[in-house]
């Protein structure tokens, strides 16, 4: 009587096994079809098929009958990541190309990257998940970083191109006087002035004044230049940094508007921008007698 109780036992025991792995073999069919379109957002629905589908023994596999989709849409899958890990590998050479990129502690991101070209190079299909998860992640500490700098600064951003803080359009016209913000001694060049050549190849000059004497005088060209920051002086005297792209090249110095100073010499070196403003367009010249900084001219 024994016997026969645990034999009927053991085989309801496995009735229920087989059941069960007919039912989760079912289940597994039933997850493949509605997987749908394969977007990277499947990965982990995809991720959990596969786990599921791995622990069967190779009768129970052989119950998947959609298993020929499930390889399709790891193919898929794989090929998805790879396309998205070369993007994000392209937009880390940027940022480590950019010029936020010298005042950040890289050595984090230049890991993920590496992580990430290893996955790639090797072709292995397995580390593209989290080499890209890692990277992105990286990447997005690098933008919050770049995004909180940028909020800091007295100038702003006009576009997102290769120089986000040109001004696009020079502001600069001949015969507009420009005063410095905030007002300096009487011993500086208190205002600038523009004027347009007397021929049509003559270049548009900036002078700048010492009291009644035109001190000295520029050729002037604008050109975009890498980013950069500067310190400017605000109207309450503390300074602030911007960000700059626009260069006002200052050339041939010519002193035949009046007396040449050897003291406030503007030529050479990144002397004088032009930044946009929450306040509209101002030139930022070198403080020409401390040599720090930059004081604000506004048009």
């Amino acid at each position: 009587m024994v016997k026969k109780t645990l034999a009927a036992i053991a085989t309801v025991a496995l009735v229920l096994c087989l059941a069960g792995c007919a039912s989760e073999a079912n289940n597994i069919d039933k997850d493949i079809s509605n997987l749908g379109d394969v977007t990277i957002d499947s990965y982990s629905t995809l991720q959990d098929i596969n786990q599921r589908y791995d622990v069967l023994d190779d009768k129970e596999k052989q119950r998947v009958k959609n298993y020929d989709a499930l390889e399709d849409a790891n193919k898929r899958m794989n090929d998805i990541l790879y396309v998205e890990l070369a993007k994000a590998l392209d937009a880390e050479a940027k940022a480590e190309n950019s010029f936020f990129a010298k005042y950040y502690d890289t050595n984090s991101l230049l890991a993920a990257k590496d992580a990430a070209q290893k996955a790639i190079n090797s072709s292995n299909a397995n580390s593209y998940y989290d080499s890209l998860e890692s990277l992105n992640s990286e990447l997005e500490l690098f933008t919050d970083f770049v995004n909180t700098e940028e909020a800091k600064s007295y100038s702003v951003q006009t576009n997102n191109g290769d120089y986000p803080f040109a001004v696009e359009e020079s502001p600069i016209k001949p015969s507009w006087i420009l005063d410095p913000y905030p007002k300096r001694s009487s011993d500086y060049p208190y205002y600038l002035v523009f004027i347009e050549g007397t021929t049509t190849d003559e270049p548009t000059q900036m002078t700048y004044n010492i009291g009644d004497k035109i001190v000295c005088a520029y050729d002037i060209q604008i050109e975009q230049a890498d980013t950069n920051w500067i310190d400017v002086e605000l109207p309450d005297g503390s300074t602030q940094k911007a960000f700059v792209n626009t260069k006002v090249v200052l050339s041939n110095t010519s002193t035949n508007w009046g007396q040449h100073n050897d003291v406030y010499q503007l030529e050479g070196g990144d002397t004088c921008y032009m930044l946009k403003t929450n306040d509209g367009t101002k030139l930022a010249v070198k403080d020409l007698v401390t040599g720090n900084g930059y004081i604000l001219y506004k048009f």
